[in-house]
C-alpha cells in the first residue's frame, strides 16, 4: 500500500520569543494500491481534529469543537488501516516534504502520550522522488502539478485535496517510469 498524507495545522505565534507552535487540525490519508501500476484508490481516511492546545482556533472555527481529539482520530486511523490490511511491513507513507512525519506527527504523539507507530517512521518525500525522476527541482505540490501539466484540483492547503493532487503526481511518476 501507499498511504498519501498531508496534515494541516493551526499555528500559534509567540512574537515575544519568536516561536511558532503547530497543532494538527486536519488528518487526511489516501490508501492506494501500490501493487497495481495504475495506483487505484482503495479508501480515504479524513477527519478534522479538535484542537486542545490552540483553543484560540476554536473561537474562529467553532465547528471544530465537534471533531475528535488527536488521540481519538489516531485510534480511528489505526482501525481504518487494520480494516484494509495495511501494516508497517506492507505500507509506505508518501508525503510532500518531511515536516508531517519527521516533526508534526512525533510531536503530536508525544504531546498526547501516544506511542510512536512504526507505520510512520519511514516515508517517501515525493518532492525528492519527483526531482530524481524529472531532473527538475521542485518546492511543492503546485510546482509538480505545473511540471506535469495537471491542474490543481480543489483548494491548496486543504489536506484531503492536497492528498488527491499528490496521488495524481504519484500516478504520473509511475507512468513515466
Amino acid at each position: 500500500f501507499l498511504a498519501i498524507l498531508d496534515f494541516e495545522a493551526s499555528v500559534q505565534v509567540n512574537k515575544s520569543v519568536g516561536t511558532k507552535a503547530h497543532e494538527v487540525t486536519e488528518f487526511p490519508i489516501l490508501l492506494i494500491d501500490g501493487a497495481d501500476p495504475t495506483l487505484p484508490l482503495i479508501a480515504e481516511f479524513h477527519t478534522f481534529i479538535r484542537p486542545t492546545r490552540h483553543v484560540h482556533f476554536l473561537v474562529r472555527n467553532p465547528s471544530y469543537a465537534s471533531y475528535p481529539s488527536f488521540p481519538e482520530a489516531f485510534g480511528n486511523l489505526d482501525t481504518f488501516l487494520a480494516s484494509h490490511g495495511a501494516t508497517p511491513q506492507n505500507t509506505l507513507a508518501i508525503t510532500c516534504g518531511d515536516w508531517d512525519l519527521r516533526a508534526m506527527l512525533p510531536f503530536e504523539q508525544a504531546s498526547h502520550g501516544l506511542p510512536r507507530n512504526e507505520m510512520w517512521t519511514r516515508w517517501c518525500n515525493i518532492k525528492h522522488a519527483f526531482s530524481r525522476l524529472t531532473g527538475k527541482k521542485v518546492d511543492g505540490m503546485v510546482r509538480m502539478l505545473h511540471v506535469i501539466e495537471e491542474p490543481l484540483v480543489g483548494r491548496h492547503h486543504s489536506g484531503i485535496d492536497d492528498c488527491r493532487n499528490l496521488a495524481t503526481v504519484a500516478r504520473w511518476m509511475v507512468q513515466e517510469g
